[in-house]
């Protein structure tokens, strides 16, 4: 039952925050989103800066994945089509960053899926419970994969 499955992926998200004032912080973008990148060859651009602020780079880079995600299962009817290129995203990401661990991206990929759930439960006309229980089941294996390594 999706209610069962949301309370153990709230459990989840809560066991893995970090203690208050141990995540690092930087000027984030806010809502860094596929449809908020722009490429040109190597060069990468970043539009729509309404939501900035500072946050942990990770779940700018969970909210990226998310939405990578979202938009393959709406275009390709999968929401995994797109998993070689998310792969290949975290790759550069972590070579930029100069550490291939991205610690709290699973953590931030649970709360976004909770959140984007529930937007397509209770926010969404019509309501679109198969894609609700798709974020909840995709935020408990993040979470749960996360766990067992």
């Amino acid at each position: 039952m999706l209610a069962d499955k949301a309370r153990r992926l709230l459990a989840l998200v809560e066991r893995a925050l970090p203690p208050a004032g141990s995540i690092p912080t930087a000027a984030a973008h806010g809502s860094y989103i596929a449809e908020h990148v722009v490429l040109s060859g190597r060069r990468t651009a970043a539009i729509d800066f309404d939501e900035y602020g500072i946050a942990d780079p990770d779940r700018e880079v969970a909210w990226f994945i998310i939405s990578l995600q979202r938009s393959a299962l709406k275009v390709l009817g999968s929401f995994h089509a797109l998993d070689p290129l998310t792969a290949e995203f975290l790759q550069g990401y972590g070579a930029e960053k100069g550490s291939d661990r991205l610690p709290r991206v699973a953590l931030y990929r649970g709360i976004e899926c909770l959140h984007r759930g529930r937007r397509d439960l209770v926010g969404r006309v019509p309501s679109a419970p198969e894609w609700a229980e798709l974020m909840v089941d995709e935020g408990l294996r993040a979470l749960t994969t996360t766990e067992a390594s």
